[in-house]
């Protein structure tokens, strides 16, 4: 999927996680791919990502686009910084949220380092859950927890995900 998100949309989106000028290539490269799934009610990730479309209220560029892996990313860390773990004082969604661009291996993908092949291998890795036991990859890390499901972390909604990397971490 190649869109041309608005340049407004993306300043809110990353306005919304602490997105720094360093990572815009990043954050559009987020915003190129579909965030696609096949666990059940990981579609509810991608209806978090969607409604921030909603919530911006202007033209974002992406009206006949599905979700993206960026919206959902964002979607995702509102839900669980303001929802989850909100406290009044910490802004617990930036921290979410680059946990999970951690996790993904793009910390160092900033606009003088980007590679774009990098970013849509680890993409693909993340999307068709083909990251380590532990969640290496994956948006969350969560090893004690998730021996405690009867299935396989790649197998776990990304809900019941983070909710491990919570318990490990909070």
């Amino acid at each position: 999927m190649i869109c041309s998100i608005s340049d407004g949309y993306l300043n809110w989106l990353m306005d919304k996680v602490g997105g720094e000028e360093g990572y815009i290539e990043l954050f559009k490269a987020l915003s190129n791919r579909e965030f696609t799934w096949f666990v059940d009610n990981d579609e509810n990730r991608a209806e978090d990502g969607l409604n921030l479309r909603d919530a911006y209220g202007y033209f974002t560029g992406l009206e006949n686009y599905e979700c993206t892996v960026l919206e959902m990313m964002v979607g995702l860390s509102i839900r669980v910084g303001e929802e989850i773990l909100w406290d009044g004082e910490t802004d617990y969604v930036q921290i979410v949220f680059w946990e999970m661009i951690s996790n993904l291996h793009f910390e160092k993908q900033t606009n003088d380092n980007i590679d774009y092949d990098f970013v849509n291998e680890r993409i693909d890795i993340f999307l068709s859950r083909n990251y380590g036991e532990n969640g290496d990859g994956a948006l969350f890390k969560a090893i004690p927890f998730y021996s405690h499901f009867p299935k396989k972390f790649q197998k776990l909604e990304i809900w019941y995900q983070m909710q491990g990397w919570l318990n490990d971490n909070f």
